[in-house]
């Protein structure tokens, strides 16, 4: 559409000049022939023109001369008129009027042309980004079967290493690392997926979401504390699933990057969700959304579920705010617009 539009305007400003040209040409031809017929018979007074002699050295000639007012032509007189010019005037209405007729046609024209280009341009874009299309689509649909194929064997596979609390130590480790590992791997495609998919708001109570997901979260580690501060009644309106994706990382991040003792406070104030865990400080919050960027090497992970939240939170259209104090680190997420 954009072609199109840029096409036609060049091909418009193009023969608009032309046009404006040709105006000025056969104005001029249209005064030269008046004065040839002054040089044959001075008394004469064509329709639209001013005629004048004048004195010669007043003038360089001949001239064709435009103001905003007027058209003039001068051409020096016949042999009765000794050392006078011939002036010829006329309204320069009638070039602007010309002009507005060479407008009026353009402005048709293109009309007249742009739903056939626009028509046009439509069906070969469309054409063009058929294989890419198709790609996407492939690409897609393997991505839900990988992701639907991937769960089975994690949830056996962690549920096996449980049973396996007795057995080889190290050997377990190994196990529990892997496991690891493939949980954040599905969590990440899962969480991509999902940022494909559609806006689907809904209701629903944040304090009940928040227990949940803590209740989620202490089957992964039953040594982490929370500390929940969030009114009862407190509901917003917004992808649920999305903002659970946004709160199960927030929270999972605050339980890596805490000390030890996990002690983590979730708390709303001002219109403002905030996570608060005891630890270092973030050092780098510039980098922080960046793809593959970790605050600490030895933080098991991949560096990409911050990524992933910044594009969902713009999607929800969320601010995050970071605080760092001594020896914590605070996240807040603007949700009061999210209250209804």
């Amino acid at each position: 559409m954009f072609t199109s539009f840029f096409l036609l305007a060049i091909i418009a400003v193009l023969y608009y000049f032309d046009a404006k040209r040709d105006i000025l040409i056969q104005a001029n031809m249209k005064m030269q022939q008046v004065v040839s017929q002054l040089r044959q018979n001075p008394n004469i007074h064509p329709k639209g023109f001013d005629i004048y002699i004048d004195k010669a050295q007043k003038y360089h000639f001949p001239a064709f001369t435009i103001t905003d007012k007027h058209i003039e032509y001068v051409a020096c007189a016949n042999k009765f008129f000794p050392n006078k010019v011939f002036v010829v005037k006329t309204s320069a209405d009638f070039i602007k009027n010309e002009q507005k007729k060479i407008l009026y046609k353009i402005a048709f024209m293109y009309i007249l042309l742009f739903f056939p280009f626009l028509l046009v341009s439509y069906f070969l874009a469309k054409y063009a980004i058929k294989p890419a299309k198709e790609a996407y689509s492939a690409i897609y649909g393997f991505t839900q079967d990988i992701i639907h194929d991937m769960k089975t064997p994690v949830t056996t596979i962690s549920l096996n290493s449980e049973l396996l609390q007795c057995s080889n130590q190290k050997s377990l480790k190994r196990l529990n690392i892997a496991v690891d590992t493939l949980k954040a791997l599905y969590q990440n495609l899962e969480q991509f997926m999902l940022f494909q998919k559609s806006f689907h708001p809904q209701k629903f109570n944040l304090k009940k979401l928040v227990d949940s997901r803590i209740e989620y979260l202490h089957s992964m580690n039953q040594n982490a504390n929370f500390f929940v501060d969030i009114p009862l009644k407190l509901e917003l309106y917004t992808d649920k699933m999305m903002f659970t994706r946004i709160l199960d990382n927030l929270l999972i991040n605050a339980m890596k990057y805490s000390t030890p003792t996990i002690d983590i406070k979730i708390m709303y104030e001002n219109g403002k969700l905030s996570i608060e865990n005891p630890g270092e400080p973030i050092k780098n919050p510039q980098k922080l959304f960046e793809r593959h960027y970790r605050e600490a090497l030895y933080v098991p992970g991949f560096g990409l579920g911050m990524n992933i939240v910044k594009k969902l939170l713009d999607k929800l259209e969320i601010n995050l705010y970071f605080f760092a104090k001594k020896n914590a680190t605070k996240i807040s997420l603007e949700i009061e617009h999210l209250q209804k």
